[in-house]
């Protein structure tokens, strides 16, 4: 497991000592206009931890920059003057990102593409129905789907060509009613688990533009 920690503290802060004595790697920036440089942009990470004093002296496109962020991994704010071994909240965090799939903080780009694809609301993938999937990232997808769904809802997704078959867990973020310029109706959805290989081959996906037979 990686961290961003995004703090102006020195190397003896005791945060940066409990995450060596959990041996959770991570990297150290002192301020969030330094997120889009080399080599962090590259690197891939299962969450963030920004110090709230950060967050106060963020500019305006540095704010766009940490929202942009918080789209793409957990983020949890840490108080300048706290204790963090005494954080509770810095535990269940860990264990957050200990489960969620590793990505990059580079803002996703999307493969034009229609994959066919197969989804399910049941973890056993028990009756999966046949969907299209649109606008793919390594993050996820617009589903076309006549099934109606809630806001938040989880479902099982299974992408057409995709190596490791297993099923995506994904989160329903947001519906689309009506056709548009670029989109039938659907949803989009975010991919909440995914293995390691599956989200390689979804950034080669995206570079490359198709999936091999």
């Amino acid at each position: 497991m990686r961290l961003l920690l995004l703090s102006s503290k020195s190397k003896a802060d005791p945060l940066l000592s409990i995450l060596q004595k959990k041996r959770i790697y991570f990297d150290l920036l002192a301020s969030v206009a330094f997120i889009a440089h080399l080599p962090f942009s590259k690197r891939i990470y299962n969450g963030v931890l920004i110090e709230e004093t950060l967050i106060e002296q963020c500019c305006s496109d540095d704010l766009v920059k940490l929202e942009r962020l918080k789209k793409v991994l957990p983020c949890q704010a840490i108080l300048s003057d706290s204790e963090p071994s005494q954080s509770t909240g810095l535990a269940a965090f860990f264990e957050t990102c200990k489960r969620f799939p590793p990505r990059s903080i580079r803002q996703q780009t999307r493969a034009k593409l229609c994959l066919p694809a197969r989804v399910s609301t049941d973890a056993d993938f028990a009756a999966p129905q046949d969907a299209t999937a649109l606008n793919i990232s390594a993050n996820g997808c617009f589903l076309t789907n006549p099934s109606k769904q809630e806001i938040g809802d989880k479902l099982w997704l299974n992408l057409d060509g995709l190596e490791d078959a297993s099923p995506l867990l994904s989160e329903i973020r947001w519906f689309s009613e009506e056709s548009t310029a670029d989109l039938p109706p659907g949803m989009g959805v975010r991919f909440l688990e995914a293995s390691a290989s599956q989200i390689a081959q979804l950034e080669w996906l995206m570079r490359r533009g198709s999936i091999s037979s």
